[in-house]
């Protein structure tokens, strides 16, 4: 995902092949520079992509969002600009990311918030580990 800040983030969520969804990430670039797919796949990939940004919300879902496009800064202009951007969206468009994400990519930032014997197991991947819960031990909650 691209911010509008500029920032690019991948994601993978509950994924327990560490080391294997990494390498995935990283060959992002190659997969895009050969992006090709019938243009009946590209509405399908359109019409879920504007699916998830105009998912009808509750009352308070809106308003959480709103708030969120307040406190960004970002105005309706820019969610319409961006809209549009989905909708007009070409296989040319979704080539032209490689080069971003091979930038990205290569100034070396990865975060992991996992499992902890799976990250152990994979230490050779990271320049440093950090936990970010300390567990609770039963001697003191026993």
């Amino acid at each position: 995902s691209f911010m509008p800040n500029g920032n690019m983030y991948m994601v993978s969520y509950r994924d327990p092949k560490l080391k294997e969804t990494l390498d995935i990430f990283e060959n992002v670039p190659n997969y895009l520079e050969n992006f090709d797919v019938s243009d009946r796949d590209m509405t399908k990939f359109v019409i879920g992509t504007m699916g998830n940004i105009d998912t009808p919300l509750n009352p308070k879902a809106e308003g959480e969002r709103s708030f969120g496009y307040y406190l960004s800064e970002v105005s309706q202009d820019e969610v319409q600009k961006e809209r549009d951007a989905v909708i007009d969206c070409t296989k040319e468009d979704i080539k032209a990311l490689a080069p971003l994400i091979r930038d990205a990519l290569s100034q070396g930032y990865m975060c992991v918030v996992g499992n902890e014997q799976k990250i152990l197991e994979n230490k050779e991947l990271f320049q440093s580990i950090k936990a970010v819960v300390n567990k609770i031990s039963e001697k003191n909650h026993g």
